[in-house]
């Protein structure tokens, strides 16, 4: 499974097509086999390359990373702008579910837990519901309310 974090998505189109081609790939040499990392998975080797050449990603060389994407090649970028027009879609998508976000956030109830308690033998505090009542972890005596 890959997992795209929302900030990412606000990267441009080829980015995201890079990152998860990328992903894809470690996803495919695992299920073959084939071992494309090394140094604890930092050190993309030869084999990561090859299968990523072979997809459509460009890279550079350094000696203490191994083979970094840095691109992803025309074909590529044709398939995914003028084939499937996917660009607008996605941001469009991002839009919309940051709108939605904000819409849920804004009917959430402000403080869940709105009565401060507070352990009366070392002064910890904790939050609680109005009909709640808390146990102090360390002293094993009730809590009460803060401010009384």
């Amino acid at each position: 499974m890959i997992t795209v974090h929302e900030e990412k998505l606000e990267d441009d189109f080829e980015t995201i097509v890079m990152n998860m081609l990328h992903q894809m790939i470690h996803i495919f040499c695992f299920e073959h086999g084939l071992k494309d990392t090394s140094r604890n998975m930092r050190y993309h080797n030869k084999i990561f390359y090859q299968e990523g050449m072979k997809r459509g990603l460009l890279f550079s060389f350094e000696p203490t990373k191994g083979y970094i994407t840095k691109g992803i090649g025309e074909e590529i970028k044709i398939l995914f702008k003028k084939e499937f027009q996917q660009e607008e879609r996605v941001k469009e998508a991002v839009r919309k579910d940051r709108a939605l976000r904000r819409t849920e956030e804004k009917n959430k109830p402000i403080r869940p837990f709105p009565v401060k308690m507070k352990c009366p033998v070392c002064g910890m505090k904790a939050r609680a519901k109005k009909t709640g009542s808390l146990i102090c972890g360390k002293c094993n005596v009730y809590m009460y309310p803060d401010n009384i």
